[in-house]
């Protein structure tokens, strides 16, 4: 019996011993809680001068289990504080960013460590539904800016995480220097990264980018407001990952906000309006190392998967005409170094319309079933030459049923603007070409049939110089009264019986004589695009073979 009582007191005892540990390591681990989330909390703010304002809420610690969590996190700027740090002539930085959170896990964290200053190590952040705001303070000035790592500071020196996720989030910017304005919306995107080490052999390493071992960014779509307004461009689905050097880009859309007219007046200039929708974006080969590193973007392929765009231009808006850039000036503008290795357009359409200033319509023009082709896209002197240009190969049906084909050969870094285009086109009948021609040229082709043509020229910024031969017959052209449409003025009327019985040459060749080839001679308008700028030595080459170019130049 006594031995029984003995035996019961001892397992009492420890009974009671457990508890009493249990207790202390309860109240232990409120109290840690506490005094953790106030250390932190201070930290945060004395780290960042008074930048930012910590706040966790439903905080529970595991500090043997290195596990934290917390119900809410809000992360709050103080935009106040930094424009007091600017007047005192100190040090601020050019953003600032407010995350709110609605829970947050780490697991396999050194907590004891952090709390006495040592770099953060986890096997997992998880932050799920958070809300960023990014705001631009002022203009970025610097030329190139140093590594994360080299400027980390506290316990983000040197740290490493095993995975990394951020689950449904909402991403904006904005640029508080202007006016506020939110100008990039991400939408419901997740974030994954693996192997996370903010130190300088992680910033090296070719295996790595953005200090990670492998980064995958999806989101349900974002949307991105030009800075004057002008245009937006939103997506469908977009995926980035650097493991799979990829990006995929679903229903991209660059829409103006205004009309042709408006634009405009908006910037002074006769403008075109564009709205341009690309079914998808695929890019494959994307060296995110590299970007990461210099900051030049490397990719091995570009599609632009049905491509549609839509160009309206008025010239009745009162406003000068705005200079249009060739595509080496656009290249050589471009600060970022690029390399493309292969860009192909499928299945494309496009539609120019314009309102010339005679005109009471407008016309238009189509490009239907395009697909082209540009090898060696770079703005690099190491990649691209006179010697070694982009290459670009197309064809496409002009109102959707006479055949083109183009080449060009563009060494975008010549500084005269130097390049080469040749083409053929197929069988057709020119009186296609009426839509755009009766508005905006005053000519209408009465009838005609094209067998076949070919044309080559060089250019450069100010003029082109080339040859054309193509094959026709029973050509008919009528001078219109500008503003009239299909009406004719009687002056107008003899100027193209005129034209008719003695300028123009209705056949090639005509009968009884050899092929004549038309030469192409052309002063490039530096207010017209680059397409016109073709379009017009084609049409040069079209008037001297038919014999209207010497009336032309008069």
């Amino acid at each position: 019996m006594t031995s029984d009582k003995n035996t019961t007191s001892k397992w009492l005892k420890i009974g009671a011993w457990l508890i009493g540990i249990a207790l202390i390591l309860f109240v232990g681990f409120f109290f840690f809680s506490g005094w953790l989330q106030g250390k932190v909390e201070r930290m945060t703010e004395k780290e960042s001068n008074g930048l930012y304002k910590l706040k966790l809420h439903g905080l529970d610690v595991s500090p043997f289990l290195g596990h934290l969590e917390v119900d809410s996190l809000t992360l709050e700027p103080n935009y106040e504080r930094w424009q007091q740090l600017k007047q005192e002539k100190q040090h601020v930085p050019r953003m600032l960013f407010r995350i709110r959170t609605a829970a947050f896990s780490a697991s396999g964290l050194n907590l004891l460590g952090i709390a006495f200053g040592k770099p953060l190590d986890a096997s997992e952040l998880n932050l799920q539904e958070p809300d960023i705001l990014l705001t631009e303070m002022h203009p970025d000035t610097t030329e190139r800016h140093k590594a994360a790592y080299q400027v980390a500071t506290g316990i983000l020196r040197n740290m490493q995480i095993g995975q990394i996720i951020i689950a449904d989030a909402d991403f904006r910017y904005r640029d508080y220097f202007r006016d506020s304005t939110v100008l990039l919306e991400v939408k419901k995107f997740t974030l994954t990264a693996g192997d996370f080490r903010l130190d300088s052999l992680s910033f090296e390493a070719t295996d790595r980018a953005f200090y990670t071992r492998k980064a995958e960014f999806k989101s349900a779509g974002i949307t991105y407001r030009f800075p004057d307004g002008q245009y937006h461009v939103t997506t469908g689905a977009l995926t980035l990952n650097s493991a799979a050097q990829t990006i995929a880009i679903r229903n991209l859309h660059l829409k103006p906000q205004r009309t042709a007219r408006q634009l405009s007046r908006a910037k002074g200039k006769a403008v075109t309006s564009n709205d341009l929708k690309i079914k998808k974006v695929q890019l494959k080969g994307v060296d995110y190392h590299t970007y990461f590193r210099k900051e030049q973007f490397l990719a091995n392929y570009l599609l632009l998967d049905k491509p549609v765009l839509r160009s309206y231009k008025t010239r009745k808006s009162g406003e000068p005409e705005e200079r249009k850039p060739l595509p080496h000036d656009m290249v050589q503008h471009i600060k970022t170094p690029f390399l493309i290795d292969t860009l192909k357009v499928r299945n494309g359409d496009v539609r120019y319309t314009e309102l010339a200033l005679a005109a009471q319509e407008p016309g238009s023009i189509t490009l239907n079933s395009l697909y082209a082709t540009i090898t060696n896209l770079s703005n690099m002197p190491a990649h691209i030459s006179d010697k070694k240009p982009a290459l670009l190969q197309s064809s496409f049906l002009v109102m959707n049923k006479a055949k083109v084909r183009v080449w060009a050969r563009l060494p975008l870094l010549n500084k005269a603007g130097y390049h080469t285009i040749a083409g053929t086109f197929g069988s057709a009948r020119p009186a296609i070409l009426n839509p755009i021609l009766i508005p905006t040229a005053s000519i209408k082709i009465e009838e005609g049939y094209i067998r076949k043509g070919e044309f080559k020229a060089e250019l450069t910024a100010r003029k082109a110089t080339g040859t054309m031969l193509v094959y026709y017959d029973n050509l008919g052209i009528e001078l219109l009264k500008k503003g009239e449409g299909n009406e004719q003025g009687l002056g107008k009327k003899i100027i193209s019986k005129v034209a008719d019985w003695v300028a123009i040459k209705d056949a090639n060749p005509m009968k009884g004589e050899q092929p004549r080839t038309g030469h192409i001679s052309v002063t490039r308008d530096p207010n017209a695009s680059v397409l016109s700028y073709w379009k017009t030595c084609v049409v040069s080459g079209f008037l001297d073979t038919i014999g209207l170019e010497k009336a032309a130049k008069k």
